[in-house]
């Protein structure tokens, strides 16, 4: 069940984390309650993009 309520794929996810760990590494760490959101946005952006 979790794996179907996911939105990211691996790729994805790693591309996240990546860009978390930059951001986080310039003294300037994302709050945690907009990584959701972010998320959203990527899978919209991908999704939109394989169509």
């Amino acid at each position: 069940k979790a794996y179907s309520q996911q939105y990211l794929t691996s790729s994805e996810e790693n591309a996240l984390e990546r860009y978390l760990e930059g951001i986080s590494a310039l003294a300037n760490p994302m709050r945690i309650k907009f990584i959701p959101f972010v998320a959203f946005i990527i899978a919209r952006q991908s999704s939109i993009l394989r169509n």
